[in-house]
């Protein structure tokens, strides 16, 4: 037997999706319903049993002369403080979760912290606390690294607590939850290193935080499952999406009671990848493959190719209880608030006839009347010359003064105007590597120190330049190409 919690989601912008909607009239209305199901092998097929209200339910568990069952609800409101969810009798079952009621985030909120964090930080630590085995999927820059942290903190006080976490991550970002975590709890997390013998010692140990990358906990695997931690914390999971990949596989035999699971990528756009990530969470919290393939997949008539799904308002029901995905639009009243100013420049004449030149070569490709991918490839690259003009001459080989280049003229002005003039700090980031060098040039001819992160900085050595950036007294410059733009703790 087990349970599967489904909810009316009449109000999707509660603060907390696991939370239980005590306000409701009977069997018709909303509620939260706790369906047993009669299971057989998972190729079998599954009959329910009864279906009660669970806020009923609960009431009856705790009298000993109350019926067995029921098909009434008494209409009557639930005390959320009163309830005390079963401990979790094996891995993936998101209603039996000990952690759920008794995660103290309140008491967090009182102790000392080395941040401050946002009121959708706690709201979404809380949410992660009180599930106990849950995706959070907030977009990016939304910090779910703090909010993971946080929680972990406040389950090291639940009724079963969280004493040794172990975080799976890529390598580059290790640094990156070593110095958060000493940010937020001013401890100090252990990076799984060394030869196998000094790994699997330390993996025995169970540390309070241990870090440990993708590609490490492949062939570590075996003591992972020996000495599985308390709490699982997975980041950048879209890296484990394939079902039956060897890293689906091993983050699936390491028995943790509890798992996080953290990305930024929408996971809409293939149901095979969601369902594989629902299986590092929850094994139950979905329907088996061949129900899936069965109630939502639209499959072409020969029957190889997905080419669309269906029904998935009753899949969103059924993630919803483990699954909380903000935007930054959701949260942007917790926010500071951000001026925004476009400035509009006027191109080199440089680069003018190529410019031109480019989007007339797009036009006629684009007036075909069948596009092949050889002309989609064939645009993407003209566009790509494009976008090179708009920064300047010397991304297409001339040699120009850079303050004759329009953008590094105006960069100039805003690093003159907020930096040396009101002693702030200001971050630039630019996709082309020819630009940031050029704005490391720009920021030490005004004397500004700059903090310069590439593709060139070690993994070891970017977690001491963020920090260095980051304390910094007075006016600095941090200059970025994309290899800070995933996973990087941006400073306040």
């Amino acid at each position: 037997m087990w349970s599967a919690f489904a909810r009316g989601w009449d109000q999707p912008d509660r603060d907390s999706r696991s939370s239980i909607d005590a306000k409701h009239e009977g069997p018709a209305s909303t509620f939260t319903l706790a369906m047993s199901w009669s299971l057989g092998s998972w190729a079998g097929r599954m009959v329910p049993a009864r279906r009660t209200c669970w806020a009923c339910s609960m009431r009856r568990a705790s009298r000993s002369d109350a019926p067995q069952e029921t098909n009434r609800c008494s209409g009557a409101g639930l005390d959320r403080s009163a309830i005390a969810l079963s401990p979790r009798r094996s891995t993936g079952s998101i209603g039996a979760s000990s952690a759920g009621q008794f995660c103290p985030i309140a008491t967090l909120r009182s102790c000392y912290l080395g941040i401050k964090p946002y009121a959708y930080q706690w709201k979404g630590a809380e949410f992660l606390a009180r599930t106990g085995r849950a995706l959070l999927a907030d977009e990016m820059g939304l910090s779910k690294t703090v909010q993971a942290i946080l929680a972990a903190a406040a389950m090291r006080s639940a009724s079963r607590p969280a004493r040794g976490v172990t975080i799976v991550c890529p390598a580059s970002l290790r640094g990156g939850w070593e110095e958060e975590i000493h940010r937020c709890l001013g401890e100090c997390a252990v990076l799984l290193e060394g030869i196998s013998e000094e790994r699997a010692r330390t993996i025995a140990s169970r540390p309070a935080s241990l870090v440990t990358h993708y590609e490490q906990v492949l062939r570590d695997h075996r003591h992972h499952s020996n000495h599985p931690p308390d709490l699982l914390i997975i980041d950048e999971v879209q890296q484990a999406k394939g079902l039956w990949t060897r890293t689906a596989r091993v983050l699936k035999s390491i028995r943790a009671r509890y798992v996080f699971a953290l990305t930024g990528t929408p996971l809409e756009n293939r149901l095979e990848e969601a369902y594989a990530i629902a299986q590092l969470i929850d094994q139950r919290l979905l329907p088996p493959l061949w129900m899936l393939d069965r109630d939502h997949f639209v499959r072409e008539p020969n029957g190889r190719r997905v080419v669309l799904y269906r029904g998935l308002g009753a899949l969103r029901s059924q993630l919803a209880p483990a699954f909380l995905r903000r935007r930054k639009e959701d949260v942007a009243l917790d926010l500071p608030e951000r001026l925004r100013a476009t400035a509009m420049l006027p191109m080199h004449e440089a680069v003018v006839p190529t410019y031109e030149d480019v989007l007339a070569q797009v036009a006629r490709i684009a007036s075909k009347k069948v596009l092949l991918p050889a002309d989609l490839e064939r645009m993407q690259r003209l566009l790509v010359i494009a976008r090179r003009c708009c920064n300047g001459p010397h991304m297409l080989g001339h040699e120009v003064e850079d303050r004759k280049v329009p953008k590094l003229g105006e960069l100039e002005q805003v690093l003159r105007d907020l930096c040396l003039g009101e002693g702030r700090k200001a971050v630039v980031f630019s996709e082309w590597t020819d630009m940031t060098d050029r704005a490391e040039a720009l920021c030490r001819r005004l004397r500004l120190p700059v903090f310069h992160l590439h593709g060139g900085v070690s993994v070891r050595s970017r977690p001491a330049l963020l920090r260095g950036f980051t304390d910094q007294k007075g006016p600095a410059v941090f200059v970025s190409t994309d290899a800070g733009g995933v996973g990087a703790q941006s400073p306040d």
